[in-house]
């Protein structure tokens, strides 16, 4: 079949050149600033770019709730419970953390993780209440009076440690804040996004990458679907109008085009005005309804590859329900709190520390912290892991000849156990601590039989 020419010769002599054009005006398909799939690129350089585009970025957080909850859902529930303080009890405890709340550093912890999974890095400002030059290292003696979160575009590297013996090699040796202060490296504590190659760490001044801009592809793929969806159901009910004799239009000196138009109007005037179609004897007006069966399963599929890209389930960010062969919401979610307790692991926990040292300094106090479990398990629930842990630990200690203490340790690493470890002139033949739980006749709170069951019957 021989192709239509894209040259159009007209009567008059004239040439024009046909563009054919995948857009719809009424429905808004291919139209920019109306079809959103216009303004998302979605080839690897254009992200590439993204993790150096401030305002990009800030855009897509602003306008994009997925964007906005990859980067927000971490970290809130990475600070939902935060930390706990242990060692102390009483006004010693409370003094801690009162201490540590007027600093802000729950606060400042949520934003460090927000913002570095935005724009791929961010930086805590610690104040300190010393008289040295901000450039020079903070003074041991010094308290930290305020925190203060940056993100990596208020907080430039000012120089970047080159030198592969060093421990911050490809880290900053100093910082700049937008105002123009330098800062010693000592006085921030970084967050750093998502790891990178080398070469591309230095180009974007050892900082991270940004979580969006790696998932975007997926990002833009799931917002342009949803897009084509509501296309489909805003026409999956189109209203057919048959007239009749429509071509006699032409010997009334008008062009079709304008008699359906003319027509149409006066149809949607009628219906608008009495609410009901206004029609003639011999035309006919129906609906003619499309199936839209597959699209909500299309539409999962792109929200998978959005879970894959950033690596939170369907079920956090979409609130969607656990499917598929032994699917459950509790391993879903214990998997997604392994995640949070990854990432309070990473740079999060060097600034708790760095804080927990100093009010240490200011009180004098000896005490110890750790995160507040994100999950906390039914009594049922725990009462079956602790059975279930203790009578594999038995079983290896009599395959693997453990002592007691070395048992005591596995339960303890399980989190289930809390056994304090037995002095080695003390060590017995009850690991678990059950003699410790006490009883009037047995040793862990079970009757003896003592004597025969003849003396037992005398007795009685």
């Amino acid at each position: 079949m021989a192709k239509k020419p894209h040259l159009k010769l007209h009567n008059d002599g004239s040439l024009s050149y046909r563009v054919d054009a995948w857009s719809n005006p009424i429905s808004g398909q291919g139209m920019p600033g109306i079809d959103k799939s216009l303004g998302q690129v979605l080839s690897p350089a254009f992200a590439h770019l993204m993790h150096n585009n401030q305002q990009v970025l800030t855009n897509i957080y602003l306008s994009d709730w997925l964007a906005r909850k990859i980067c927000d859902l971490p970290a809130e529930d990475a600070t939902r419970k935060f930390i706990e303080i242990t060692g102390l009890d009483g006004e010693d405890k409370k003094r801690v953390e009162t201490m540590l709340d007027e600093i802000g550093l729950r606060a400042s912890v949520r934003k460090g993780i927000a913002w570095s999974r935005l724009f791929g890095g961010a930086g805590v400002l610690k104040v300190y209440d010393d008289s040295r030059p901000p450039e020079s290292p903070p003074s041991e003696t010094a308290a930290i009076i305020d925190l203060v979160p940056l993100d990596r575009w208020s907080l430039s590297v000012d120089e970047i440690d080159l030198d592969p013996e060093s421990p911050h090699y490809g880290r900053a040796l100093n910082y700049v804040a937008r105002n123009g202060v330098t800062y010693h490296r000592d006085r921030i504590a970084p967050f750093y996004g998502c790891p990178v190659p080398y070469d591309t760490q230095i180009e974007l001044q050892g900082w991270g990458g940004s979580y969006v801009a790696m998932a975007w592809s997926a990002i833009a793929a799931y917002n342009e679907t949803l897009q084509d969806a509501s296309f489909l159901l805003k026409e999956s009910g189109v209203g057919i109008l048959s007239v009749p004799n429509l071509t006699a239009a032409q010997s009334m000196g008008m062009t079709a085009s304008q008699a359906v138009m003319n027509r149409a109007n006066a149809f949607n005037q009628g219906k608008s005005i009495y609410r009901a179609a206004v029609v003639d004897k011999e035309e006919k007006f129906e609906f003619v309804n499309r199936s839209l069966q597959g699209i909500p399963d299309f539409v999962d599929r792109f929200a998978t590859a959005v879970a894959g890209a950033t690596g939170l389930s369907e079920m956090m960010l979409f609130g969607k329900s656990p499917a598929g062969l032994n699917a459950s919401q509790e391993e879903i979610l214990s998997v997604y709190y392994d995640k949070i307790a990854a990432i309070q692991e990473g740079d999060p926990s060097a600034l708790v520390q760095s804080c927990i040292d100093n009010v240490k300094m200011q009180t004098g106090l000896d005490f110890d912290w750790r995160w507040a479990e994100l999950s906390a398990m039914s009594p049922d629930k725990k009462a079956t892991s602790m059975a279930s842990v203790a009578t594999a630990i038995a079983t290896l200690e009599q395959s693997a000849a453990l002592t007691p203490n070395e048992v005591r340790n596995l339960a303890n690493d399980s989190g289930l156990f809390s056994l304090e470890e037995l002095p080695e002139d003390e060590e017995e033949q009850d690991p678990l601590g059950l003699n410790s739980l006490g009883g009037e006749n047995g040793t862990n709170g079970i009757s003896e039989t003592t004597g025969s069951t003849e003396a037992g019957q005398a007795e009685a």
